[in-house]
């Protein structure tokens, strides 16, 4: 039996890159995953026919974790779809890398809701569907980290979806 059978997870971001591999890995271990992307419909759909393939459950859903509203509709449907929901990873991030005199304050706001109210909003969104045990929420959350654009060659532009 797999460690996480029986468990839902939601990955933010996982379109691609880290996220898709974080989504992967826990469709493997057991879960059934929601996939989420906010541009990158083809991708997510690639990412949810590879968990298929393996035999475990998987849907996409499109929502931009920076606007709140989008989270909170995310988290929903996930647990519409699943009926609950065990693990949720942070990974959706807004990246830009270029020099700081190139960073207007548009580009900047987009980082800071996508990278820090995004995983807030998705965190408030969720806490109230995790399993209680002993009368208290129990929490599996995590957050991924980038790594340098090079190594997954994105251009300074360009965000994880």
């Amino acid at each position: 039996m797999a460690r996480l059978e029986g468990k839902v997870a939601l990955v933010t971001g996982s379109a691609r890159g880290i996220g898709a591999a974080i989504a992967e890995r826990l469709a493997a271990d057991g879960a059934a995953v929601a996939v989420n992307y906010s541009k990158s419909a083809s991708q997510a759909e690639a990412v949810a026919e590879r968990i298929r393939r393996i035999g475990a459950k998987a849907i996409v859903l499109k929502a931009d974790v920076g606007e709140r509203s989008q989270a909170k509709t995310l988290v929903e449907g996930t647990v519409n779809q699943f009926g609950h929901l065990d693990i949720l990873v942070n990974n959706a991030a807004a990246i830009g890398f270029q020099p700081i005199e190139r960073v207007d304050s548009g580009q900047l706001r987009r980082q800071l809701s996508v990278n820090v109210e995004g995983p807030i909003a998705t965190v408030q969104a969720a806490a109230p569907f995790f399993p209680k045990e002993g009368g208290r929420h129990q929490h599996h959350i995590a957050r991924s980290a980038l790594p340098a654009p090079r190594q997954h060659g994105l251009r300074g532009d360009e965000r994880s979806d």
